[in-house]
């Protein structure tokens, strides 16, 4: 697999998108929101969530796309002399937009069904929408995972993102970081 350190990608992909150059193009492509563009937005969640369990570890978390399997990207990290591997599986509570799932707990809810003993499976869940979320309120018996995380967006201008988990152990915990600059 080709691992890449995430952080330049979204370098160039907030300058892309400050530059003017998607102005006038429509809503649903400018925000990859069509279905020839799924790809590349769940690409980009990848790096989004890579980067900031790299702040987490306080160490480089590598990504690596897989395509041709039941998970979206593979994270590489370094944990002392240890080098860790890490399916991950990107989901996303999308704008209050159009059908689907609507609240967190119905992707909670799904998870149980589609991942019935998947204990080696991180996934994460982009929030992508202005909420909060009471984590003692959510129903995670039954999962069987890896790792759960939460991923969002703190402001309008997706300067400040939001990491939250592993709400599967007990140590789980949350921090905001900046989006990474040139």
């Amino acid at each position: 697999m080709d691992y890449y350190d995430p952080k330049p990608v979204l370098i160039q992909l907030r300058a892309m998108e400050t530059s003017g150059v998607l102005d006038g193009l429509p809503a649903k492509v400018k925000h990859l929101r069509t279905r020839e563009l799924k790809p590349y937005l769940e690409r980009r969640q990848c790096a989004i969530f890579a980067f900031l369990m790299g702040q987490v570890t306080r160490s480089l978390v590598a990504v690596a796309y897989s395509e041709k399997s039941d998970y979206d990207a593979v994270m590489r990290w370094r944990s002392g002399d240890e080098v860790r591997y890490s399916p991950v599986q990107m989901k996303e509570l999308p704008p209050e937009m159009g059908a689907g799932i609507k609240s967190l707990q119905q992707q909670i809810d799904s998870l149980k069904i589609r991942y019935p003993r998947s204990d080696d499976l991180t996934v994460a869940i982009h929030l992508n929408r202005n909420m909060r979320v009471q984590v003692s309120e959510l129903d995670l018996s039954g999962l069987s995972l890896g790792g759960l995380w939460l991923f969002g967006a703190e402001d309008e201008g997706a300067t400040r993102w939001r990491v939250v988990g592993d709400l599967l152990s007990p140590n789980a915990d949350t921090a905001v970081y900046e989006y990474p600059c040139g």
